[in-house]
């Protein structure tokens, strides 16, 4: 399964890691580190996740929150 890179509001490549500025403590993430990814240097601060079902979930609470909605 492919899951798309997100880093700064723009979709860089796809591979099957999934890059995102959230971080939630209870979704499977794997430790920050820094990498180089099909010629991409990955910062440290960036988060990886590895579970595709924690990535479209943090996919979903990422686009909600650059639209401005909150789920409760």
């Amino acid at each position: 399964m492919i899951t798309t890179v997100i880093r700064k509001r723009k979709v860089i490549s796809w591979k099957r890691r999934f890059l995102i500025e959230t971080i939630l403590e209870d979704e499977k993430i794997i430790m920050r580190k820094s990498e180089i990814i099909f010629g991409i240097n990955v910062p440290l601060d960036e988060t990886y996740v590895t579970d595709n079902r924690a990535a479209i979930k943090l996919e979903t609470l990422w686009t909600f929150k650059l639209l401005g909605f909150t789920l409760n």
